[in-house]
């Protein structure tokens, strides 16, 4: 049990690391206000999914913690995790491109800023990239 918690947080803070450097050095500046709300959301995220499998379901989390292409047997299933590895980091590197080149300007208060059309309040919604 020992082992497992420890390669969980061990890759929790691995993911952590590859995302916030995807963001950072295509951004080119830690001033990357939205990155450090999206870090710290996903972070948290990840972080009580991950305290939760512990607790109630450390088979689940043994089967998450084996990924990518070298748990896959199928050298179809490691191309296509290869390929997802790869996409995954560019949805990290867009955004930190975009926010290096101004590519697009949005206020922030529209960032923060959404009401759906479901509710009848507005709500807060999560900070966007652009």
């Amino acid at each position: 049990m020992g082992s497992l918690i420890l390669k969980s947080i061990l890759g929790l803070v691995f993911l952590m690391l590859v995302v916030a450097l995807a963001l950072f050095l295509s951004a080119g500046s830690l001033s990357f206000w939205h990155a450090w709300v999206y870090l710290a959301v996903f972070a948290t995220c990840t972080l009580l999914i991950t305290m939760y499998l512990i607790k109630y379901d450390q088979t689940l989390l043994a089967s998450r913690v084996k990924v990518g292409p070298v748990a896959e047997t199928q050298k179809s299933q490691q191309i296509i995790q290869s390929l997802a590895n790869v996409f995954f980091i560019g949805l990290f590197i867009v955004p930190g491109l975009d926010y290096r080149f101004r590519w697009s300007t949005v206020p922030p208060v529209v960032s923060f800023s959404v009401v759906p059309k479901f509710r009848r309040r507005p709500v807060m919604m999560a900070p966007r990239f652009y």
